[in-house]
């Protein structure tokens, strides 16, 4: 499958990889303890959920073009708005190059 990213670019069958992962926001129970003369900073290891945050990436990787884009909060798996535009712009341009 690999070899599948050696092939020349061919505006007709663009290659694309699309891919999401969650990112949990966490925030202190208790206010870290600064750090001192001769002891490093202390931080608790209790913490608060405070929710999910989503990271979404289309990849072209022939064409050297990639798309991020992150939401404030963990959805259905589906492509937030400028995400999903920029994927249709791959499809809109490939059939314009006469892909079926």
């Amino acid at each position: 499958m690999l070899d599948l990213y050696e092939k020349p670019i061919d505006p007709s069958h663009p290659v694309v990889c699309v891919d999401e992962g969650g990112k949990q926001h966490i925030g202190d129970v208790r206010e870290p303890l600064p750090v001192r003369p001769g002891s490093p900073a202390k931080q608790d290891h209790k913490y608060e959920r405070e929710g999910m945050a989503n990271l979404f990436m289309a990849l072209e990787p022939l064409a050297d073009r990639r798309h991020v884009e992150v939401t404030e909060q963990k959805l259905a798996w589906i492509l937030p708005g400028s995400c999903g535009t920029w994927l249709n712009g791959i499809t809109h341009r490939s059939m314009a190059a006469g892909s079926t």
